[in-house]
């Protein structure tokens, strides 16, 4: 008995209750990892559009892995005032700014790398 009632409580294809929060938690976990290593597979076109450097696209790589530690305390302690259902559609709200209004140069392009990064790695 104790089995068929465990099991009727953790239904995995429900979308109700407990259930809706781990499937929204995977699915925000997804995409955040695919965000996170977008970059490499694309770094050379990104490279010839936007006429970076070695030099610079290094920078870009060095930034995107500098700013996880400051982003993960800050963010936590947003997350622990505020909660974490606010704390992420903020830093979603936030971070799809730049992806619109600076991705053609490189200044742009570093914003842009260290807000996603923020996002990415509190996720």
């Amino acid at each position: 008995m104790a089995v068929s009632e465990t099991s009727a409580k953790f239904n995995i294809f429900s979308f109700e209750g407990k259930m809706k929060t781990l499937h929204m938690s995977w699915i925000a976990f997804f995409i955040t990892f695919v965000v996170w290593f977008n970059f490499a597979p694309f770094v050379q076109a990104v490279k010839e559009s936007l006429g970076l450097t070695t030099a610079e696209i290094k920078t870009l790589l060095i930034l995107n892995v500098a700013f996880t530690i400051p982003a993960r305390v800050i963010v936590g302690m947003l997350t622990d005032k505020y909660g974490p259902r606010l704390v992420y559609s903020a830093l979603l709200a936030i971070c799809s700014i730049p992806c619109f209004a600076f991705w053609k140069m490189l200044s742009g392009l570093l914003t842009l790398v260290i807000l996603l990064q923020i996002y990415i790695m509190t996720s």
